[in-house]
């Protein structure tokens, strides 16, 4: 309230004089977006947020619309971490906004393919594996969302094999194109390490995947040497506006999430794991 040089103390019995009558777009996590939304439902203030309808809530924000809602209430009931504590990585992800509207699947093919070379490298860089992959969406406007998950036969950080099974769930959320698509995410999900033993069947070549993870690797130090664009994919060379994104270095990454590392938390009757 009284940045950077200043702070605030705010009583438990005084909080809602306090802060009820701040702006919603004081409220951590309530952006732009979030706060015309909100103003479509005549909810300007952190106050009458806190005392929006539950069901109105969830139908317009969905889960994190709870979050937000206990936020202004004053609630958070997260489990306080030791000092020393380091939350798991749960997941590695990585969401992009694009420079302009995607209305083909090659344009969405190209954005999958950046973001899925992010997330393999950050894999490898923490030696773990994905079994399971999301694809997340937004619509041009930002009015229509949502995300995909399915496990994948046998671990991998290999970006090739990321980005097909991203564009699978793609097709089957997305596939008929209600509207073009403005914000697109991948992530790695149900990660092991990768000397965890891996469960190969009789079609998949085991010396071939080694072949490309080391291959992968090396790409990866070439481009953290020489820049994101020493080594690309022809398809890259299609869209210049899309491919000229580093994914890994300019945009929104999830490594791990938010509560300590998505931890199960509980405000009201409602419990939810909460992920970056």
């Amino acid at each position: 309230m009284k940045k950077p040089d200043d702070y605030t103390i705010i009583p438990r019995d005084r909080f809602r004089e306090i802060v009820w009558p701040l702006p919603v777009s004081n409220l951590l996590y309530v952006g732009p977006k979030t706060t015309k939304k909100l103003a479509l439902l005549g909810v300007h203030t952190i106050g009458e947020l806190a005392k929006l309808d539950e069901k109105i809530v969830l139908k317009w924000f969905g889960k994190v619309g709870f979050v937000l809602r206990a936020f202004a209430n004053g609630e958070d009931k997260s489990r306080v971490a030791p000092e020393d504590f380091t939350a798991p990585i749960k997941s590695v992800g990585n969401s992009c906004t694009c420079p302009r509207d995607l209305n083909t699947d090659e344009d969405v093919k190209i954005m999958i393919l950046l973001l899925s070379e992010s997330v393999g490298a950050r894999l490898m860089e923490l030696g773990l594996c994905a079994t399971g992959i999301e694809f997340s969406f937004s619509n041009h406007d930002f009015t229509g969302y949502g995300s995909r998950q399915c496990r994948i036969p046998y671990p991998t950080c290999l970006s090739q094999e990321i980005a097909g099974k991203a564009f699978e769930l793609f097709k089957q959320a997305y596939g008929n194109w209600p509207a073009p698509l403005r914000k697109v995410g991948v992530r790695a999900c149900a990660l092991v390490t990768m000397d965890a033993p891996r469960q190969l069947s009789l079609d998949i070549n085991g010396d071939k995947l080694d072949k490309l993870e080391h291959l992968e690797k090396t790409i990866n130090r070439l481009r953290e040497r020489y820049g994101n664009k020493i080594v690309q994919r022809a398809v890259m060379l299609t869209d210049p506006v899309l491919s000229r994104i580093d994914a890994k270095k300019d945009n929104t990454v999830h490594p791990e999430g938010v509560f300590n590392g998505g931890v199960s938390v509980s405000w009201g009757g409602y419990s939810t794991t909460i992920m970056a």
